[in-house]
């Protein structure tokens, strides 16, 4: 794992999901990559969703806004409508 998702995880366990976010918004700026970056967050969020709903809807809202390219943003869509049913 690289250190950019640990640091994005690491947010994501301590409940700090809004700075999860922020940090991985920067990070698809820093690395020019917006839909690697959203495909890490749509995972996190899938993931999270056992334990806590909002938060991963948070986490799939970002990662459609981070995202690029058309199939990753309906990606997170669907992800996010899945969650939230």
């Amino acid at each position: 794992m690289e250190e950019w998702q640990e640091k994005i995880l690491d947010l994501v366990r301590r409940n700090h999901v809004e700075d999860a976010v922020n940090k991985a918004e920067e990070m698809a700026e820093d690395m020019g990559n917006h839909d690697e970056v959203a495909r890490f967050l749509i995972g996190a969020g899938a993931g999270a969703r056992c334990r806590d709903e909002n938060s991963a809807i948070l986490l799939l809202e970002g990662a459609e806004k981070i995202a690029k390219d058309n199939e990753v943003k309906e990606l997170a869509r669907r992800a996010l409508a899945m969650t939230r049913t």
